[in-house]
Parts: C-alpha cells; structure tokens; sequence
C-alpha cells in the first residue's frame, strides 16, 4: 500500500539525518573533505524522502484508507478534496511530519549546492541543522506515527499500531471522523504552513550560529551568509501571525483578532526575539559589537520556537489553537533543555571569540539605541512569557492553574511598545559612534512637531485617554522620522544627479534595499499600530434578542432581524440550503441569521452570519457578518434562534482595516529589504572558493 512506501521513505529520511549528523561531526573534527560532502549529500537526500511520506499521507487521506489511523482521524466521505489534501498538518501527527518534511527543505536549499565559502562553517552548521532534523523525524516515527494502522481484537476493540500486535487483526473503518472544526475554515489552509515555515526557518541562523562558534570563526561571515535566511523565517514568521489573527477574527465569532491565547504568544515570543535580533546583527556588522547580544538572542529565539511548538503539540496549556494532550512533552523539554545548556557551555567556552572588538563610545549614538532596543524587546518577550506560562507554573507550584488575561497585557505591555515605537523614531537620526542631543533635536523637531500637532487635533476631536493620544503622537512622530530619512535621499540624489522624485526613490530602494526595506517594514508597524489603537479603545458592542422584523441601532448602523434558516443534512432541507453545503461537508448543521443593515445615504446591505454545528459533537463555530468600510467594521454574530427570537452580538471596530493593510506594507518591506541586489547576485556567482578543509579542490 501506499502508506507503507511512506513509512518506508520515513524511516530511510532517518537514516539519512543520523549519517548526515555522524559524519559531518567527524568531517569537521578531521577537516576531511570527503565526510563533510558526503554529510552534505545526505542532507540534501533528506527532503525527497520526506516528501515521499507526505505524499503517501495525502493520497490515503483521498482515497480514504481508513485502515490508516491518521486518515481517520482527519478525514471522512464527506470532507471535500481541498480539504483532504491539508488534512496533512490538520492532526497531531500529520502536522508533525509536515514540520519535519518543511525544516527538510530549508537544509535542501542550504546544502544544494557545493558552498563558495565560509567552508569551515559547513560541516557544523550541517551538523546542528540535521541534528535538529533527525531530533524531530525521531519524534515522529516513535511519538506521533503518522503511518499507524487500526487493528481490532476479538471482542471488537480497535486500537492502533504501526506493526500488527499479536492475536488482532486489520481494522477498515467505514468512515473517518472528520478534520477538526475550527480548520476547515479557508484561512487554516495557509495560516499553519506560513506559521510552521517561520518556525522551522529559525533553525538555519541557529544552525549558522552555534556552526561559528563549534568552528572557531572569529568573523561575522555566519551573519552575513544566513541573513536572508533570518529574513525569510520572520516574514514567514510574521504571516502566520497575520494570518492567524485574520482567522480569530473571521472564523471564532467573538469580536476580536488577538485574544493573547498562550499558542498565539508562543509563535509571538520567538517572532519577538527574532526582531530584536535582525536589528542587534547590523551593530555587528558595521562595529563588531554585540556578538555575544546575537548569539543569546539566535538561542532564544530557537528554543523559544521549540518550546512554542511543545505548547502547541502536548496540549499543557489550554488554547483553541493547541492538539489534544500527548506523550511528546519528555523529548521536547528534553531536546530544549540539551540545546539551551549546551548552547550556553558553548559559548562560555567561545567566550574569547564573543568579545566586542569596539567599545560603545556614547549614550547619544546609533549603537546606544540598539542597546536599548534590544533591553526592550527582551523585557516585552519577558512580559508575554511570564504571562503565557503563568497557569503551568502556577499549577505545577501551587495546584492552581491560574491565568493571566488580556487586560493584564495590554496595561503591562502598553508603555513598553511605546518606548519601542520611540527608539523606531529616534534610531535613525543618531549618528555612528558618538551623537548630541543637539544634532537629535535639529533633526527631528519638524516630526516631534507632527507627533505633538496629532495629539492636539486628536483632543480637539474628543479623544480624551492620555495614552491613546500619546500612542497616535508616538506614531506621528515616528513616521514623520521616518518618511523624512526617504525626503532626505531623494532629495539629495535629485540634486546630484537631477533625477526625478519618483526615480531618485526607486534608485534608493536599488542602492540599499536593506535600509529601506527596513524603513518601509517600520511604516507597515505604524500602519498596524493604528488599527490596534483604534480597534482596542474604540471598540462598540451591544448584544439583543429579536424577532423578525425588529431592528437594533449601533454607532450609525440599524441593523434589521429578516429572519433565520435552519439546514440540517440529517432531514430534509430547505432549497435555499443547497448554496450552504457546496464548500463543506455533510456532517454540519447550519443555522443562519439574515440582516438588513442600513445607514444613513446609503443603499442597504444584506449580512448573514451563522453558525455551524458539527453533528460528531465536536463543537461549533460562529462566524460573523462584516461589513468593512475605510474606516470601520461592523461585525455582527449570530448566536442562533429560539422560541421565535434570534440573538446577535453587533460590534463596531474602528480603524481595523489598518491592523490588515500595515501588515501587507510590513510583508512588502521584508521582501525588498531580503531581495538580493545585482552587486550580491554577481558576487554569489564569482566569489571564489576558499580552502579550508583538507581535500578540497583548489
């Protein structure tokens, strides 16, 4: 069977990740050419293998072999083909081998190609990367089989089992059970892959990271050599959060997007050490300073990502977003802590090679404000940790599992973004080495101004709370810095040059896309920062009972109750009920409200939000109505009808449409900002090889 040739090429995948992992130790102890390629080969072998599993995953789930324990879980005959096929990380093990099979891929294109250079790198970074890699095949094939078979005893009990146990025979259920609830939204199509291919890109600057320090390399070439790796690890890092805040809002029905569930911060708390990071690396870079701030930054933000994916995966935190609770706790807390100990013996070790080459020369200068950029970062990490794993602290020290809700981040972490959003403003005006707080004040009085001028009209509008008009003067300020550094370069290449406006600012983007990618990655955070300012302070909800025909009023939207449709594919249906059933499947009960909202010079407008019951008794969901203007959305839930009289829960969230589309100019900046330039292209391709190992062909 098809399952089989998949636990097969599983099972060779691990094979080739522990000779990988041997022999690359061994090259790079003897500096023998012919183990470290033959680790290299390996390595690369490893992502065929693993596709070859999933692939055999993905047809059983079609075909529906519900012989496979797997295929069981997560599909059934009325699950639709899209659906099937991302039934592939839709469960606890298949989600597992999908984890595997990505992080195979980002080693394939590491190793592809022979290396130019950093030749003395290689057999160590191929050493942590496949030793991450065969750490988590492992896990599959002894923790979370995706390959096990169903088996039922004489007395009709089924269990499940790679291997047939003794005295049972094969089990073919007649139907699957079906992909859980919450994933056979759209969103979830994309949002894991994007999320997972964050998490396992880590993986790689790690690998670079503790490759330097097992290699002796004093230089920053690791920085250099994985920094676009980094790139696309936190832009697909930061769209898997996007996206995951796109699905709360769309599919869980409760007028929100960033609820501060422990899942959701256990994919923010790596994101955030990853950012401090990227910025931490330019100091590097341009004054060998930090070494020591990047690697501890590089380890936290791996063994955070392994630790996010432990919460995720055992279920000992309770999340909307987390698997059922499994035996994969022991490994995972084993492999963090092996990683993080060894890490810091490593570099207590390497100490000699972690020393900052150049002192910090004032408290007024570009490298101070990284200093503080990163004290920020880590004591807002800090923050989202202690608050996320306050209840498994609290039960395992006390017996109670007590929680920390979102009131207590927003008010602890308010002030502590502000302070970033400042140093966003303020880093680009200080000088190299040593700056005055004159030359700071002469650069940025006119976006001070700005940000003082927006606070001013804001109170004049009635916006009363003092920290929401210091968080919009804040920005203010900060996007006045920062679209005055583009008005600079333009300016300055349109006098030298006579080059145009809009031409002078494609050629900046040409000439350093790095620095205004960064900058445009910075006005994607601004944009951001408005929606979650506005949606979060300015939010309206009431909630009512009516009956047909009776209307609500919130802000300036009347809402009217038309009335409700019940569809259950257990009964006969209505005939409107066939346009509900085209994209899901038949083990759903739908119940939907119909509205009318109408506004004042506007046409009226049809909403319908419902509910979906999932006949298996594996819960329900409620997503919304939205009606989305520039600046607002009115969001309306259906709780369903009773007695005649249908309940709704009517929300207003101001200027959410920010929160969306400064997230697309963030995903934009990081792409120009990673986009090699024709002057890297061109070195890629020339650069010569550099003789490091014994053996190598000069």
């Amino acid at each position: 069977m098809i399952a089989d040739l998949g636990l097969i090429a599983l099972v060779l995948a691990a094979l080739a990740s522990i000779y990988s992992l041997v022999t690359a130790a061994m090259g790079g102890r003897t500096k023998r050419a012919d183990l470290i390629e033959s680790a290299r080969r390996a390595a690369v072998m490893i992502a065929p293998l693993l596709t070859l599993a999933c692939l055999s995953i993905i047809i059983s789930n079609l075909t529906g072999d519900y012989s496979l324990e797997y295929t069981y879980r997560v599909s059934n005959d009325t699950t639709p083909t899209l659906l099937r096929i991302t039934a592939l990380w839709g469960g606890q093990n298949g989600s597992m081998l999908f984890w595997c099979w990505l992080l195979s891929w980002y080693v394939f294109f590491t190793f592809l190609r022979p290396w130019k250079s950093n030749l003395d790198l290689q057999p160590w970074v191929n050493f942590v990367a496949i030793g991450t890699q065969a750490f988590f095949i492992l896990l599959v094939i002894f923790y979370a089989n995706p390959f096990a078979r169903l088996w039922v005893d004489a007395a009709g009990n089924v269990s499940a089992a790679v291997f047939q146990p003794a005295g049972l025979r094969a089990y073919i259920a007649p139907d699957g059970t079906g992909l859980n609830p919450l994933l056979r939204h759209p969103g979830m199509i994309i949002h894991p892959p994007m999320l997972y291919l964050g998490f396992v890109g880590l993986t790689i600057p790690f690998a670079y990271a503790i490759g330097a320090m097992l290699a002796r390399n004093k230089t920053d070439s690791w920085i250099r050599a994985s920094r676009r790796a980094t790139l696309i690890a936190w832009l697909f890092l930061s769209l898997g959060l996007l996206l995951g805040a796109r699905w709360a809002y769309d599919v869980l029905g409760w007028g929100g997007y960033w609820g501060w569930d422990p899942v959701e911060n256990s994919a923010l708390l790596p994101w955030l050490v990853a950012t401090a990071f990227l910025h931490s690396v330019i100091i590097q870079e341009k004054r060998s300073m930090f070494k020591i701030w990047n690697m501890v930054l590089i380890l936290l933000a791996f063994c955070l990502m392994v630790l996010g994916t432990f919460v995720t995966r055992t279920g000992v935190i309770s999340s909307v977003h987390s698997f059922a609770r499994s035996s994969l706790g022991v490994p995972f807390l084993l492999f963090v802590a092996i990683v993080f100990v060894g890490s810091v013996g490593l570099m207590i070790d390497r100490s000699n090679l972690l020393k900052s080459e150049n002192k910090l020369d004032s408290l007024f200068s570009r490298e101070a404000a990284f200093v503080l950029n990163n004290f920020v970062f880590v004591a807002i990490t800090f923050t989202v940790f202690v608050g996320t794993y306050y209840s498994m602290f609290s039960e395992l020290f006390t017996g109670q599992k007590l929680t920390v809700g979102p009131p207590v981040f927003n008010q602890l972490l308010g002030p502590q973004v502000a302070v970033l959003v400042l140093l966003m403003g303020i880093g680009p005006l200080v000088a190299w080495r040593k700056s005055s707080p004159e030359a700071l004040g002469r650069m940025s009085w006119k976006s001070a101004l700005l940000g003082v001028g927006v606070m001013i009209a804001l109170f004049a509008l009635g916006i009363k709370p003092f920290w929401v008009l210091l968080g919009f003067g804040l920005i203010g300020y900060t996007a006045g810095v920062t679209f005055s550094e583009y008005w600079r370069g333009m300016r300055a290449r349109h006098k030298l040059s006579g080059e145009n406006y809009p031409t002078a600012l494609t050629r900046l983007f040409q000439r350093n896309r790095r620095r205004y990618g960064g900058y445009l990655i910075h006005v994607g955070v601004l944009v951001m920062g408005i929606g979650v300012i506005g949606s979060l302070n300015f939010q309206q909800q009431t909630q009512r009972s009516m009956e047909p025909g009776s209307s609500v009023t919130l802000g300036n939207y009347t809402l009217t109750y038309d009335h409700a449709l019940t569809c259950d594919p257990t009964s006969t249906m209505p005939p409107d009920c066939a346009d509900w059933y085209k994209d899901r499947g038949r083990d759903i009960e739908v119940i939907a409200g119909y509205f009318t909202v109408s506004q004042a010079g506007q046409a009226p407008v049809e909403l319908t939000p419902y509910r979906e019951v999932f006949l298996n008794n594996t819960g329900e969901l409620s997503p919304p109505g939205v009606l989305t203007t520039i600046g607002e959305d009115l969001y309306v839930i259906f709780l369903g009808e009773q007695s005649g009289f249908g309940t709704v829960k009517v929300f207003i969230n101001p200027l959410i449409q920010f929160l969306w589309s400064g997230g697309i100019v963030l995903v934009i900046g990081t792409i120009v900002a990673m986009w090699p330039s024709a002057a890297e292209r061109r070195e890629a391709v020339t650069m010569p090889e550099r003789v490091a190992v014994r053996g190598v062909v000069q």
